[in-house]
């Protein structure tokens, strides 16, 4: 039995950083109920915009406004979190987010819902995850010291995994209820609890002391980025799993063409993803001892790329749904070491700006990656678009993986370690 327990123990996630860390407690908590809120207006805006035109182009549209914003910000909110009070950068994102918010609410109470007023107002809620995001990932270390910033991530993605299973569940009872006006009131009251709760933490003070210019602090970054094989083997690689394997545009086609008789599977073809992140978040012990970061992201981008391929050729409700599920647990393990390297790899006055670069790529990855399923499927067929693009992420992976050694070959540095020095001037 004591055996048993040990082997489990081993397993079951890692929260010594919520126990060691006041600071990481309420940086958790804020975010997580963040997360949850997000769901709801993520839902609403498309339910509302499909409802007032009958049109999947004004969908469309909107994803391509809020594209700009989400490359752009999260780079120059990257840039703004290495030389900013990170606490209150991240409460003022939370108010702007709120005011973008009270927008959507104040509009669907209208008897005409403006539809410019969504694109604007929901671009405002886009703008204000985009900048504060990067200041609040880049925070992790500082509250939990660095060894325990893999144990870190792996509660982060607990919290991320719970969201996207509950808050869209939530968000459609909510719809189906008391309508879109009030989906997008519980998005807005969590900002005001997010932001309460973050302030609770203490200051974290500026990475980089004096006025440096934003732009610059960019370039800076990027320079640093194309001199370091760890970094840019990390970022590479996730934008090739995102791009070439991500299925999620091509699931209503799915269940058209494998059950049409039963449309409620669609609802799963969305879920088993993230239940599957979710149970690889729940048993990710190993991440407290793991130090192989780099090969632990290849080998989990290889098994993402077979599931997304299995995905593609299999039949039937249960093997599509574990496909999908086993690629989300792979992509998830792959998540946490990579953002391990981000926050490890990384000198501390750069820590936002990589945090900035990497937020770019997980938000826009996935938009690409549904022009290139969508374009492919259209010219080709639906299963060949998503078994291609699975092998696809495979051979990519392995090249990548040849072509800089260095970074399947990075080992998390010993506790204790010091930070890496950074090339960054400080004024």
């Amino acid at each position: 039995m004591r055996g048993l327990r040990q082997r489990l123990s081993g397993v079951a996630i890692d929260v010594t950083p919520l126990r060691a860390s006041r600071d990481f407690r309420f940086l958790y908590a804020g975010t997580a109920v963040g997360q949850l809120g997000s769901a709801f207006t993520t839902v609403a805006v498309p339910f509302q915009l499909y409802d007032l035109t009958g049109s999947t182009m004004a969908i469309g549209l909107f994803g391509a406004v809020t594209l700009v914003p989400l490359l752009l910000f999260n780079v120059v909110g990257g840039a703004i979190a290495d030389k900013v009070e990170r606490r209150r950068w991240i409460v003022g994102c939370q108010i702007l987010g709120l005011t973008g918010t009270l927008g959507l609410v104040f509009n669907s109470t209208l008897d005409q819902p403006n539809l410019v007023a969504i694109y604007v107002c929901g671009a405002v809620d886009i703008c204000a995850f985009a900048l504060g995001a990067p200041a609040e990932r880049a925070s992790v270390i500082r509250v939990v010291g660095r060894d325990h910033v893999p144990s870190a991530m792996a509660l982060k993605a607990v919290s991320s995994s719970l969201a996207h299973v509950a808050g869209p569940a939530l968000a459609g009872v909510v719809l189906a209820s008391v309508g879109t006006t009030w989906a997008y009131a519980v998005d807005a009251s969590t900002f005001v609890i997010a932001a309460v709760i973050i302030s609770r933490m203490r200051p974290l003070r500026p990475e980089i002391i004096g006025a440096n210019p934003t732009f610059g602090l960019v370039v800076d970054g990027m320079r640093h980025l194309r001199r370091q094989p760890v970094l840019l083997g990390s970022f590479v690689s996730d934008l090739n799993a995102m791009v070439l394997a991500l299925p999620v545009a091509l699931f209503p086609a799915v269940a058209v063409l494998r059950f049409p008789d039963r449309p409620q599977v669609l609802g799963l073809l969305y879920a088993a993803p993230f239940a599957g992140s979710l149970v690889a978040s729940l048993a990710s012990g190993w991440a407290r001892r793991v130090t192989r970061h780099g090969m632990v992201v290849t080998v989990s981008i290889v098994v993402w790329g077979l599931a997304m391929a299995s995905f593609g050729l299999v039949d039937g409700v249960v093997l599509s749904l574990l496909a999908l599920a086993v690629g989300g647990a792979a992509d998830m393990i792959s998540g946490i070491s990579r953002q391990a390297i981000l926050q490890l790899a990384s000198p501390p006055e750069l820590v936002g700006r990589m945090e900035g670069v990497g937020m770019a790529i997980w938000t826009g990855g996935p938009r690409l990656g549904d022009v290139r399923a969508g374009a492919l499927a259209s010219f080709t067929s639906v299963p060949f678009a998503i078994v291609s693009g699975g092998l696809g992420c495979v051979v990519v992976m392995l090249a990548l993986a040849k072509a800089l050694p260095g970074f399947t070959r990075y080992e998390a540095p010993p506790a204790g370690a010091p930070a890496p020095a950074g090339t960054s001037v400080v004024v």
